[in-house]
């Protein structure tokens, strides 16, 4: 085998062994009520666990029962549906929250860096996403979580940012889903199907590169 086929050996075994999970985003819905945020309004993602103060005037609220997690798993950060004002200047931020341990990540957005991200027209409702700079935030079993949209916008339509969806709280590519349980210790172990791990195939197959290139060496 040359040199290309153990390399394309590699990528074929290697990658698909060592790739993460897919990043889940928490999602609005596209449809239903559009919701004004601005200096008087946030929009907050709660755990059903908790009750949150609101300091503001309003404060709407979506509930996420995977911010009560009985497993842990991994958020990316949000894609919601979302656009500004005609006459929007202020920033607009995503945080999100360990209720005990407290901010965990945030993503701020000048209106300029909103509209990048946004991708189109901001004047019209599209998806947004927000990414943790820091990558994917854990979030651990037992533990309880909350998140934020909030700027400091005037409260004026034409100065404000607008959310829709926030009835639709869903997850993209998918919901959190819990890892599969190993089998219990007297199960007999099978051994027609069994996978090596990503480790002893990178070991593998590094020894094989190397003697190939020491053949070719030669």
């Amino acid at each position: 085998m040359n040199n290309k086929g153990l390399f394309a050996l590699v990528s074929s075994l290697c990658l698909p062994a060592l790739m993460h999970a897919s990043a889940i985003y928490i999602t609005t819905g596209q449809t239903g009520a559009q919701t004004q945020m601005d200096v008087n309004h946030d929009s907050v993602f709660a755990a059903p666990s908790l009750t949150l103060p609101c300091g503001l005037t309003v404060c709407a609220t979506a509930t996420i029962s995977y911010f009560d997690p009985t497993f842990n798993w991994d958020l990316a950060g949000g894609d919601f549906t979302m656009k500004d004002g005609t006459a929007t200047t202020a920033d607009v931020t995503f945080s999100f929250y360990d209720s005990v341990a407290g901010l965990l990540g945030s993503v701020n957005y000048t209106d300029s860096q909103f509209c990048t991200a946004h991708g189109g027209n901001c004047q019209s409702f599209d998806s947004t996403k927000f990414t943790f700079a820091g990558g994917p935030i854990t979030l651990l079993s037992g533990h309880h979580y909350y998140a934020t949209i909030t700027t400091n916008a005037a409260d004026e339509q034409s100065a404000a940012y607008f959310i829709k969806g926030l009835d639709a709280v869903g997850f993209t590519p998918n919901a959190p889903t819990a890892p599969t349980n190993d089998p219990p210790p007297n199960d007999p172990p099978t051994t027609n199907s069994a996978t090596p791990e990503p480790g002893s195939v990178l070991l593998m197959l590094s020894g094989a590169i190397g003697l190939a290139f020491m053949k070719k060496r030669k």
